[in-house]
């Protein structure tokens, strides 16, 4: 393929120039793209499909346009649903409401459709391309067609048949390109700087918007997107204690930090789309006992999955009594301790295995695809563990993402596991 540096649109019938060069698209080379394109077609044929169907959206802290980005390089602004329309042998076709010059040069293909509802356009492509009579894939999770639309797709003629194959496609993602990995080191660059700012300026007295400020100020001023910022604040010994996590914006967040809190931190920014998820907890003022005898364990149970973790190697063989010791398994079947790797895609979940030790933390939460997967090299893994004595008691989280090589896991975060002390 050829991405050329300019491309134009038709909107309302009127042909628009898009500068893709002047704005400095796209991030991914032309062979990435094709490398990218070539898997999913090779996926296609294999399936017997004659062209596939790609959903996106705004969800997810961004999320939810993973996989239209990694095909196209498109990342919309509020766009409900976007359409990736994929021909056999041919390159994609973006269906799209938004119209903005300046988002549009971030794609990388040069057929672009608009309307508010893609449904009707999808129709005409199917007729355009004769498939009506075909079998058409479909990719879709979290990320749903309306059944409007979906009417609309099925209009008369409804001789086509449709598949859904979601983890067929994730399975082409599945191993990370040379590319694709220096974003993920981009991804946790930006990360360690959110856990640095956090850790040199939390203090007492701040309110938790005044946490979530910081956070989001260093991501911006080292290059990311927003992505996933979760901050919960722990009380030990209150009687009533907070949510486990509270996510930005969406509570009132003007409780002020005390001495003695604990901040225990998920975050997740995003580097031109892909994401490598950190957490490392903060003491507001002098740790307790407890609190550091919780984190030592965390940090011994990540040193023992991490080494673990090789290629080859499957969910019955990472996650053992053996692997994380029989104290460990005994606090995850009394509910003290849960562990979670998530082999990780960056699209909207589940987008991979989610191996776990321990109950859900929510009643819905996903159980993962391609969960019999082998580890492979060149696969990013989040690892997630939390820790506490009892119910009321404080909990202690350690998070890291580790990337595949053939020597091994190799921890994309450059600060190692600390129970950071802030000023009193």
């Amino acid at each position: 393929m050829r991405i050329s540096p300019q491309f134009t649109v038709n909107q309302n019938g009127h042909r628009v120039l898009i500068d893709r060069a002047k704005c400095g698209w796209p991030v991914f080379s032309e062979e990435e793209y094709q490398r990218r394109w070539d898997a999913v077609q090779e996926m296609m044929a294999r399936l017997g499909l004659a062209c596939l169907l790609v959903t996106g959206g705004e969800m997810h802290w961004g999320k939810g346009w993973s996989n239209i980005r990694w095909l196209t390089g498109y990342y919309g602004a509020t766009d409900p649903l976007a359409i990736v329309f994929i021909p056999r042998r041919q390159p994609p076709i973006l269906i799209t409401w938004y119209y903005h010059p300046a988002v549009l040069a971030q794609c990388v293909v040069d057929e672009v459709r608009f309307g508010v509802d893609p449904g009707p356009i999808v129709h005409d492509l199917i007729r355009e391309w004769g498939y009506e009579r075909s079998q058409i894939g479909v990719v879709e999770h979290n990320i749903s067609i309306p059944r409007a639309t979906w009417d609309e797709i099925l209009h008369e003629p409804r001789q086509a048949t449709y598949r859904f194959v979601y983890e067929d496609f994730m399975l082409a993602r599945w191993q990370k390109s040379s590319q694709e990995i220096a974003c993920l080191h981009g991804a946790a660059r930006i990360g360690d700087a959110v856990i640095r700012d956090l850790q040199q300026q939390a203090r007492p007295g701040q309110t938790e918007h005044e946490l979530y400020g910081i956070a989001h100020k260093s991501i911006f001023d080292n290059g990311g997107e927003p992505g996933a910022v979760l901050l919960s604040r722990d009380t030990p010994g209150a009687p009533v204690r907070p949510p486990a996590i509270q996510p930005q914006a969406k509570v009132p967040m003007f409780k002020t930090v005390q001495p003695g809190d604990l901040i225990v931190s998920e975050i997740g920014p995003l580097y031109h789309g892909y994401e490598a998820p950190t957490g490392k907890p903060i003491s507001v003022g002098p740790a307790s006992d407890t609190l550091k005898r919780l984190f030592d364990r965390c940090v011994e149970t990540d040193r023992r999955i991490g080494e673990a973790l090789q290629i080859g190697k499957i969910e019955q063989e990472v996650l053992t009594p053996e692997v994380v010791g029989a104290d460990v398994w005994e606090r995850v079947s009394a509910g003290r301790m849960k562990i979670t790797l998530h082999g990780m895609h960056g699209a909207t979940l589940p987008d991979g295995p989610i191996w776990r030790l321990g109950p859900p933390v929510v009643a819905a939460e996903p159980r993962g695809i391609l969960q019999d997967v082998e580890v492979a090299e060149n696969t990013v893994w989040c690892l997630q563990i939390w820790n506490r004595d009892d119910v009321m008691g404080p909990v202690v989280g350690l998070a890291d993402s580790y990337l595949m090589t053939a020597r091994g896991a190799e921890r994309l975060s450059k600060i190692q596991p600390e129970l950071v002390e802030t000023e009193a």
